[in-house]
């Protein structure tokens, strides 16, 4: 079972600042779906926050794919917001491509981000298309890292937070979800909350107690006492 810590928050005393920053933290008790209510909109001193919740749980290797797509797909989405001057360029035709990629070069040259990979996704957030899945031409941290960087910087926040939507899982399942999740906090610097369900054989994930403002607080006692009904 994971164990319990006292959340003491950071200098901002939110509620939110309360789980470690790049670590993995399970809230206990925290239903995923409320949290994503409570947080939008994003707080100004939160994290950039994308939200997950697994289909299903397979190997390792998928599972870190699947994170990595989720990831993409955000990042897509927030496209032009993380390239400064990328919304005066036409998607189509070749002109407004070479000038996208000249211009993500140009803003990696002066930044920590890898300019291959930004000219890659500034292209293809101009284009709006999608990689197929486990097609990518760069390595799953290179993905990670770059991705994590410019979903922070299209809200303009230090880091990124990924909420999962914690099912209840198999042994396996859960010591694969957590797994995953450590990959991506070590490969990406991101900070990971596993939300919703019981985490039971993970010991060294730590369990942070999540107290959300008392008018969320109220609609969960609403949501406990008229429990939904199937049509």
């Amino acid at each position: 079972m994971a164990h319990p810590v006292r959340a003491n928050g950071d200098a901002t005393g939110a509620w939110w600042a309360a789980p470690p920053t790049r670590q993995v933290s399970h809230l206990p008790g925290v239903d995923p779906e409320l949290l994503r209510v409570a947080l939008d909109p994003l707080p100004a001193a939160a994290p950039a926050i994308v939200h997950y919740r697994p289909t299903r749980v397979g190997p390792l290797g998928d599972l870190v794919e699947a994170l990595l797509d989720q990831l993409d797909t955000a990042a897509l989405t927030m496209f032009p917001r993380w390239l400064t001057g990328a919304d005066q360029f036409d998607s189509e035709g070749n002109l407004g491509v070479a000038a996208v990629r000249a211009l993500a070069a140009r803003t990696a040259a002066r930044s920590r981000h890898f300019g291959p990979f930004l000219a890659d996704l500034a292209e293809r957030g101009l284009r709006g298309t999608r990689h197929p899945a486990g097609r990518s031409r760069f390595a799953p941290g290179v993905r990670a890292a770059g991705l994590a960087r410019v979903i922070a910087e299209a809200y303009h926040r230090e880091s990124c937070l990924l909420i999962v939507a914690l099912p209840d899982l198999e042994a396996d399942a859960e010591r694969t979800l957590v797994a995953a999740a450590e990959w991506l906090v070590r490969h990406g610097d991101v900070t990971v909350w596993l939300a919703g369900g019981p985490l039971r054989r993970a010991d060294r994930v730590r369990s942070v107690p999540l107290l959300l403002p008392p008018r969320f607080a109220e609609l969960t006692s609403t949501i406990e006492r008229f429990p939904a009904t199937a049509a």
